[in-house]
């Protein structure tokens, strides 16, 4: 086969992936080929079948996630962590040499090293089967682990419970799901900077209740975005370096019972198996005291971070919808992308919108895990473990989603600077209207009767602006004799409101100097990652 053929098989293996990460049953193998089936050699797509189309495919992993985090949410990501878990047991056990009561080794390391040649060897099939005759997912893949592994079989998993082997593997699972998320927010950060440096003097109207307050600039308002995300980063920075560690070897509710019992009362080595186990997983160091899992609550806080990252670029999401309504910027827009099927003028802020809804759902997420961590009976209850099957993956890639279609705003985002100069002066001489009343005070009139009339005029003018367009604010102040201002003063005042942003460019040249550049020198090796993602419907 040529290119073409290759192309078929990239796109077979994608939906192997997508059904894999979906958690979807892949059944046997003929069940997998008639998915398949669908795709020619060049991997267009030719006919629907019920088995599959009739079917629930999850969005997250079929259109919205990055290749990156679905595979690391995978089946296989977590089966083979699982068996890296059994691993790093039994080579722990054997590097301390523990013996049975004959004085014999529990684990040689011929078993250790058979338990190695299998890690990334799955037997699904076997493991399917298993957990449809003992409804036990965990013991399913001991057993299909043991039939791969005849020798070892009768050690692993030697002395823990399920979630020394589950929790562990799927706290390593989630640190890891971190740090694609603080790649992709320094990523974020790092072009909206740009972003904001590039249009720091760029003169805009702000608005306050989305009503024309005073002027700003469009750099101070990315400015305004860009702070809260780098509390975001912080906070996950936190968790991991304080927070998250690993659960360890704990036993069935927590008293290490079972590994005193297997170091034959020797409370030392159970302190050395741990630390040992521990270390070759890749932590530095364990909680004290849990339960048969680690601290829920730890769920919760992560779950929290990843929506409080959420809630920053809905936000932003938000402003940049509210300001490419009024056509004043435009979100990327393909050339052959369609907005509207009736209405083929529109240019849609369908990323912004996709991004909001996401978000949304990431905030309903806290409310289940708060209620998960708070119902977990005593030393365990198995309730958290249908809520952590769906909730955890789906936090974490709806952030990856949501932080996708941020960072492909801000490389592709279109500023139409002449509407923002059009609405700056449609709104300049309201922008003059304090020194007006402050001169006309100077000039012996009285403030009360001055900030009157200057009421009245600006709500004059304001209907004239929604039904014309025009403003007529300062040719209603020059004709009012009261007032007593001159052509010259108030096109001084008018001057002055055009660069009257106060201390907006200073802010921004102060906050990317001293915060955004000094936190981004930190994360080069994460700024270095240029991979593309798709942007899919």
């Amino acid at each position: 086969m040529g290119k073409d053929g290759n192309n078929g098989k990239k796109i077979k293996n994608l939906i192997l992936r997508i059904l894999n990460s979906a958690n979807v049953d892949r059944g046997t193998t003929s069940d997998t080929n008639n998915v398949l089936q669908f795709f020619n050699e060049e991997g267009v797509h030719i006919l629907t079948d019920d088995e599959y189309f009739g079917g629930y495919i999850d969005p997250l992993t079929s259109r919205y996630a990055s290749k990156e985090m679905i595979e690391l949410f995978s089946q296989k990501t977590k089966f083979t962590m699982w068996r890296k878990m059994w691993v790093a047991l039994a080579e722990s056990t054997y590097e301390l040499g523990l013996k049975n009561k004959k004085g014999e080794l529990l684990v040689t390391k011929e078993q250790v090293d058979e338990l190695k040649q299998f890690v990334d060897k799955i037997n699904y099939e076997t493991a399917q089967k298993y957990e449809h005759e003992i409804k036990h997912d965990v013991m399913a893949h001991v057993l299909a682990f043991g039939d791969q592994c005849p020798n070892a079989k009768g050690i692993i998993h030697l002395g823990a419970t399920s979630c020394d082997i589950t929790d562990n593997a799927d706290l390593l699972i989630y640190n890891n799901a971190l740090k694609i998320i603080k790649k992709r927010l320094v990523k974020a950060i790092s072009l909206w900077a740009d972003l904001a440096e590039e249009y720091k003097k760029l003169t805009i109207i702000g608005r306050t209740h989305f009503v024309p307050a005073q002027p700003t600039t469009l750099g101070k308002r990315i400015t305004m975005w860009l702070e809260p995300l780098i509390m975001t980063l912080e906070n996950i920075e936190f968790l991991q370096n304080y927070l998250i560690t690993a659960k360890g070897l704990k036993g069935a509710v927590g008293t290490q019972a079972s590994f005193l019992e297997l170091c034959r009362g020797d409370k030392n080595k159970v302190n050395e198996l741990n630390y040992l186990f521990v270390s070759k997983i890749g932590f530095d160091g364990h909680y004290l005291t849990v339960g048969q899992t680690y601290p829920r609550i730890l769920d919760v806080m992560m779950i929290e971070s990843l929506a409080n990252v959420n809630v920053v670029l809905k936000k932003m999401a938000t402003d940049e919808r509210l300001m490419q309504g009024m056509e004043m910027i435009c979100e990327p827009f393909g050339k052959k992308q369609k907005g509207s099927s009736a209405m083929p003028h529109k240019r849609n802020p369908m990323k912004n919108e996709r991004l909001t809804g996401l978000a949304r759902i990431s905030f309903g997420n806290v409310v289940t895990m708060l209620e998960t961590a708070s119902e977990q009976w005593l030393e365990r209850t198995l309730d958290d473990s249908s809520v952590r099957r769906i909730i955890m993956a789906q936090q974490f890639m709806l952030t990856d989603a949501c932080l996708l279609l941020s960072i492909n705003t801000a490389k592709g985002l279109v500023v139409y600077k002449d509407t923002f100069t059009s609405e700056m002066e449609r709104y300049l001489p309201f922008m003059a209207i304090e020194k007006i009343l402050m001169l006309s005070v100077e000039k012996g009139k009285d403030r009360q009767e001055t900030h009157e009339r200057l009421r009245r005029h600006a709500m004059t003018a304001i209907e004239q602006i929604h039904k014309t367009g025009s403003n007529p604010f300062a040719a209603l102040v020059l004709n009012d004799k009261y007032i007593d201002i001159s052509q010259k003063e108030l096109q001084e005042f008018m001057e002055e409101a055009k660069i009257g942003y106060g201390l907006a460019v200073d802010q921004v040249d102060n906050f990317l100097r001293e915060v955004v550049r000094p936190i981004l020198s930190l994360y080069r090796e994460e700024l270095e990652d240029n991979t593309e993602h798709e942007i899919k419907v």
